[in-house]
């Protein structure tokens, strides 16, 4: 109904002001109907314009003298006119208009306002919508303003609160460094003191022991070296006089001799009946765990760019001694490499010396599908199991203590466990691969107790694979999705970075698997894809050395310096085979 109120009943175009092309302006004829000045000077005829509408006549002489509706061309112009502030258009045609349609949040003209589209929708003026939604934000600021006042108060307590907590813990450390901590350690350096005096004292009379007993032996050895010698001249005399009147006389010389050296004793042991037992016991009690630390062995750094062609150390194939996919690699006691055999799902213990390998445990098909393996102090092993998607913690015997895991993807639960390392506090690190994470489990119950998450980075792990850990407690873990290996905190903070590019070219990885580092700092990865170790080196620069024909997936450098490693060697270009080799 509005929308034929503001346009002509003819020619239906809405009136506005005159123009120089056209002029639609609004015309009230005698009858009371309003037709537009176009319309008019079409149906003037002879001094007479019929109402199309009611069929009276008006009489006039000029059409354009008629009466304009001015109400009606105000109300248009009004309708239709922008802010003075600003020029507002039509979201749907090029239009200037002061018009809002509430329902859609739209800015429309009046052609689009009449529009079917927005029929029954609540319209308003924009600079009247303006002012109701700058009255609703005055009243929501001066309330602000009051809970920000509030905020602040509140924010001043918990600042007040922590600052006083934190002045109770220093208090409580220093009490407990006065009250437990010194005499803990004036505990353990009595005991210390009573046990080397101990040792001393047992080692002091033992050697000399040993001193009178080495003195008998040197003058033994030599009675027997002359009654040998003499022998000897007596073999070799002609005469048999001789023989007979001073054979049996050395004969008894040689008797006497073997007989006449000191008994050998074995080495007495330590008596602990001397040692403060009590004070042993309240020093252990104040102790909840002691990780002690040997000083590494001074190792020259190694010029990993110099090593050549490796030897395999472990032979392809399903049989005794052999091995067909070498998933896991770490250092066992004894001098030992604790190998996982996926493929065959067995754990065994390869000694580079030379002895036979040593089975420590051996799965049926369709069992445990071992992919990594850590050697607790305790001598307990810890494995990565696929199939069960497991990590399950074996003794000595080969059997099961605890296993944590199953998949999924919530706490205590893995997708891929790839590989897994000791922390130096005892405990156990996971790298969750398809759950992009690291999960730590307690050893002593396979509980999940916590989890490492880098921080800082801008991003997070993706794909996590290997794991190494050194001396100070930083771990180190590959990264393989950015191809780069992240050197973490206990509690989270990124180190540094290693890599990062992939590619080929130096410090460059692509596909890394395994981590590891050295007694000096050097870190090794097994560049899967590129054929190589790349090592990048504590001063910052890196170098590789390649691996000639084998894509390494696990790297390993053990005590003595040597560097293994784990991954599948292609012989003739055809046949790919998986072996540890050795550097």
């Amino acid at each position: 109904r509005f929308y034929k109120m503001l346009s002509c009943a003819v020619c239906y175009d809405f009136f506005q002001r005159a123009t120089a092309h056209s002029s639609r302006t609004p015309k009230n004829l005698l009858c009371g109907h309003t037709i537009c000045q176009n319309c008019v000077s079409t149906m003037f005829r002879a001094g007479v314009v019929v109402c199309p509408l009611c069929k009276k006549p008006t009489h006039t002489t000029d059409p354009s003298s008629l009466p304009t509706n001015y109400p009606l061309l105000e109300i248009i112009e009004d309708s239709s006119a922008p802010s003075s502030q600003k020029v507002v258009k039509c979201e749907h045609q090029d239009k200037e208009t002061n018009i809002l349609c509430k329902t859609c949040s739209l800015i429309l003209c009046l052609d689009c306002m009449l529009s079917p589209a927005h029929e029954g929708h609540k319209f308003a003026k924009v600079a009247a919508e303006a002012e109701r939604i700058k009255e609703q934000m005055r009243k929501e600021v001066e309330t602000g303003a009051d809970t920000i006042s509030t905020l602040r108060s509140s924010a001043t307590s918990v600042r007040d609160a922590a600052v006083t907590l934190q002045e109770r813990q220093e208090k409580f450390k220093a009490e407990a460094r006065a009250s437990v901590l010194a005499p803990l350690q004036e505990a353990l350096v009595r005991l210390e003191q009573s046990i080397v005096a101990h040792v001393d004292a047992v080692c002091r009379d033992r050697i000399d022991q040993l001193a009178r007993q080495q003195v008998q032996l040197w003058t033994a050895t030599q009675r027997m070296e002359e009654t040998f010698y003499r022998c000897t001249e007596l073999l070799t005399q002609p005469d048999p006089v001789a023989l007979v009147l001073s054979g049996p006389d050395m004969l008894r010389r040689h008797a006497s001799a073997s007989a006449g050296g000191p008994p050998l004793k074995p080495c007495c042991g330590l008596d602990l009946r001397l040692v403060d037992h009590e004070a042993l016991a309240r020093a252990l009690a104040a102790i909840s765990r002691v990780v002690v630390f040997a000083d590494p062995p001074a190792v020259e750094p190694r010029d990993y760019a110099a090593l050549c062609l490796p030897r395999s150390v472990a032979s392809f194939g399903t049989g005794p001694g052999m091995v067909k996919d070498p998933a896991g690699m770490c250092e066992g006691t004894g001098g030992s490499i604790v190998v996982c055999d996926s493929h065959n799902r067995r754990v065994f213990e390869l000694f580079l010396d030379g002895r036979p390998q040593q089975t420590v445990v051996q799965y049926e098909s369709g069992g445990r599908r071992p992919v990594a393996v850590a050697c607790l102090p305790s001598g307990d092993y810890v494995l990565s199991d696929v199939t069960n998607q497991q990590v399950c913690r074996l003794g000595r015997d080969g059997n099961v203590r605890w296993a944590t895991g199953g998949r999924g993807s919530e706490r205590s639960q893995f997708r891929f466990p790839w590989d897994l390392k000791v922390l130096v506090d005892g405990r156990v690190i996971v790298s969750d691969r398809d759950n992009n994470r690291l999960q730590i489990l307690d050893p002593i119950n396979g509980v999940v107790i916590g989890s490492l998450t880098p921080l800082h980075t801008g991003q997070v792990l993706e794909s996590p694979r290997g794991i190494a850990v050194d001396r100070e407690g930083m771990v180190y873990v590959v990264d393989a999705a950015r191809s780069r290996v992240l050197v973490i905190h206990a509690d989270g903070r990124v180190a540094r970075a290693y890599g990062g590019v992939r590619g080929s070219g130096e410090g460059q990885l692509d596909e890394p698997c395994g981590v590891a580092v050295d007694a000096v700092g050097n870190v090794l990865v097994a560049d899967y894809n590129n054929h190589r170790i790349v090592v990048f080196r504590p001063d910052g620069s890196t170098t590789h050395f390649a691996v000639p024909r084998v894509q390494p997936v696990r790297v390993l450098v053990d005590a003595a310096g040597r560097v293994l490693i784990g991954g599948s060697r292609d012989d003739d270009g055809t046949t790919t085979d998986a072996q540890v080799f050795l550097f």
